[in-house]
């Protein structure tokens, strides 16, 4: 229980730092160690395989088990963003799932993002 209070106590801190556009607050990522949990950043590329898709086409959960949970677009920040939702170049997705699907996912968004460029 004490990793669910240090994660909300964090809340503020990681709203903060996604609207200045760096790197996940260092307290939420302690917390998820702990956990078999992990959180990821993935920068949309102009050449992004995501780029003009809706989460509903992604179909990120459904296919990889990971949850985009906030988008950062510009200076607004999107928190629980609906499946009709369509991402754009710029937008940062924040996600979440267990560790090993977040690290694919993120390897997939960059190898989707250079082969997009190589072709």
């Amino acid at each position: 229980m004490r990793y669910i209070a240090r994660i909300s106590d964090a809340a503020d801190s990681i709203a903060d730092v996604a609207l200045r556009f760096e790197v996940i607050h260092p307290v939420f990522r302690e917390a998820f160690a702990e956990s078999q949990e992990s959180i990821g950043r993935i920068s949309v590329k102009e050449n992004s395989a995501f780029a003009n898709k809706t989460l509903e086409k992604l179909k990120l959960w459904e296919v990889m088990g990971v949850y985009v949970f906030m988008i950062r677009r510009g200076s607004r920040l999107i928190v629980e963003p609906p499946s009709r939702f369509r991402i754009k170049a710029g937008d940062i997705l924040f996600v979440r799932g267990m560790k090993k699907e977040v690290d694919k996912v993120l390897e997939v968004a960059e190898y989707a993002s250079s082969m997009v460029q190589k072709s």
